[in-house]
């Protein structure tokens, strides 16, 4: 009789470790490819003069045909705004010859079209008082003479000199000044003044005109497409590719009528009583 020779178990070969392992691995499809439509790759941003120190400066001055380092002008920062005195609310059919001057908003957005021009028009509204959580900012709205929120910022043609970047697109809106007259913040807000007491003005800019909620009735146009209400301005429509970009400005109205120390230049009629 022959011997039965017996086998030591030594576990699983190596070939069920990769079994194992194959299957509890995802293996790749090198076929899937991510699709992205960008329709809006620039954002709009607020273009402000930014603080240069010294050093900076001198470090500009080393740039050929430059004396300091490139800024914009004639424009306004955010923060307070300030006039050439104390900012007054003086009654019915006066102003206050303190207001603040004109000055200009540059906004800048890298969207160009084919031939290398602006592609996208720029939009921009006043907002004033916004309490925290308002939904509803047509109540709002300030200014709108100042600045029209339907009509699309122009452009710069000035040309800023730049460092290592391409010449800037900027646009530009116009607050008072030149034939306009002063920003008289405190008098004429669309004809009416404003409560004596500490003030919040919002600017906000968009890259898509200003979103409109769909009617209600859902009715289509002639295209499919749902009609429209009243466009919400102050609300960048979101859904429909835009950006958004917003600063804002702080200012005091002092009482004209109230003695104190403030300084009022309180000119023109008031209305008969």
């Amino acid at each position: 009789m022959g011997t039965r020779q017996q086998r030591k178990w030594t576990g699983p070969g190596p070939w069920l470790a990769i079994v194992a392992l194959a299957a509890g691995c995802i293996i790749p499809d090198l076929q899937i490819t991510e699709q992205r439509e960008v329709s809006n790759p620039g954002t709009v941003r607020i273009v402000e003069p930014t603080p240069v120190t010294r050093a900076a400066n001198t470090a500009c001055d080393a740039v050929p045909a430059f004396a300091d380092c490139p800024n914009v002008f004639d424009t306004l920062p955010s923060g307070e705004l300030k006039g050439q005195g104390d900012l007054c609310t003086c009654g019915e059919n006066q102003s206050d010859d303190n207001a603040p001057g004109g000055f200009r908003i540059f906004v800048e957005d890298s969207d160009l079209d084919e031939e290398g021009d602006p592609k996208d028009d720029i939009f921009g509204a006043f907002l004033l008082d916004v309490p925290a959580g308002a939904t509803d900012l047509t109540q709002f709205q300030a200014y709108t003479r100042a600045v029209p929120p339907d009509v699309p910022a122009a452009l710069e043609v000035t040309a800023y000199r730049t460092i290592e970047r391409d010449q800037p697109r900027l646009r530009v809106f116009q607050v008072a000044g030149n034939t306009l007259g002063s920003f008289d913040v405190c008098n004429d807000n669309d004809g009416n003044e404003l409560a004596p007491g500490l003030h919040e003005l919002r600017f906000v800019v968009t890259d898509r005109p200003w979103y409109a909620p769909p009617d209600p009735t859902g009715d289509l146009d002639d295209e499919g497409n749902p009609l429209r209400g009243d466009a919400l301005i102050g609300v960048p429509d979101l859904a429909a590719g835009a950006t958004y970009a917003s600063t804002a400005f702080v200012f005091r109205c002092v009482d004209a009528t109230e003695p104190g120390e403030a300084l009022c230049a309180c000119f023109g009629e008031e209305e008969p009583t």
